[in-house]
């Protein structure tokens, strides 16, 4: 079915009645290519949003497929490259979203509403990130914090979400050199310990070697 720009923009669930439905997407591409780049963003966001995980791929083919060198299937590839990203940064090991040879900042800044709907609270992927991720790692971390800036997850100025990241970084360094004192002043008890006992040890011997003599 060929759809207007209207239509388009009208759409509740365009993943539905563009992807699944026959040609539709191929007949609807003159009204695609009149859409606006703000419009083409909300449209790309609505797709993804409605498409199944591991229908990702078939999808950006058949986008690719049908509006060949396109803006938009351009935009439908970023959104799929985005969408691995923010599931990697919801797994066990989130900074391995940053590690990506894909990881792009300027992918979060161009789908912002795409981003807030997969991960709608930072601060629990920054908990984890600060717990799993390899302390050396923490400095590039913070600053690739600070690139995603306001635009991506609605706090005031980057400069907050970036400083709130490097005070649980500190808070974990901190407790680093704790722990690290810590295990010395038991060593060092456990070596003096150690020492007196084995020097008890000695004086008792020489004791007892003394009264046998005597």
């Amino acid at each position: 079915m060929k759809y207007t720009k209207s239509d388009l923009l009208a759409m509740e669930n365009p993943y539905e009645l563009l992807i699944e439905q026959g040609e539709s997407l191929l007949e609807s591409r003159e009204a695609i290519a009149a859409l606006s780049s703000k419009e083409q963003i909300h449209l790309v966001t609505q797709i993804i949003s409605g498409c199944p995980t591991e229908q990702f791929s078939k999808l950006n083919q058949k986008v690719h497929r049908s509006l060949v060198c396109s803006k938009f299937s351009e935009s439908i590839g970023q959104a799929c490259v985005l969408i691995k990203l923010l599931n990697s940064l919801k797994g066990e090991q989130p900074h391995l979203a940053f590690e990506s040879r894909e990881f792009n900042v300027s992918l979060f800044h161009k789908f912002p509403h795409l981003v807030s709907s997969v991960i709608p609270d930072m601060n629990a992927i920054e908990e984890k990130l600060v717990s799993t991720a390899p302390e050396e790692k923490l400095s590039s971390i913070s600053r690739k914090l600070a690139e995603l800036g306001s635009n991506t997850y609605g706090v005031k100025t980057s400069e907050d979400k970036s400083s709130q990241f490097r005070q649980l970084a500190e808070t974990r360094r901190e407790q680093t050199k704790l722990d690290t004192v810590s295990v010395g002043a038991n060593r060092d008890g456990l070596f003096v310990n150690t020492s007196s006992q084995e020097q008890f040890t000695a004086t008792t011997e020489e004791e007892k070697i003394e009264a046998t003599f005597n």
